[in-house]
């Protein structure tokens, strides 16, 4: 017989995986739709943003950078996603 105190706290673990499956879709999906097409953009925003400026051959690294990783974590996401729902 399990105690008040760990269903509880099972509840929390629950809640807070659900929590941060929902983050994990979110943020990525964000930052792909706030993310600028052209890397001068990029550049110029991240200069207004932080003070440094970056060249813009860097910046188009960056955005490729940043495209690959969203994308790849939303696959992941939806991925384990499937997996769970398939069982």
């Amino acid at each position: 017989m399990s105690r008040p105190c760990c269903r509880e706290r099972s509840r929390l673990g629950a809640l807070a995986r659900r929590g941060l499956d929902v983050v994990g879709y979110v943020v990525p999906a964000a930052v792909l739709a706030l993310l600028p097409k052209c890397p001068l953009c990029l550049a110029a925003y991240l200069a207004a943003g932080t003070g440094l400026g970056i060249a813009i051959s860097t910046a188009a690294h960056l955005r490729m950078l940043l495209l690959v990783l969203c994308v790849t974590c939303l696959v992941f996401m939806a991925t384990k996603h499937a997996a769970r729902f398939a069982r």
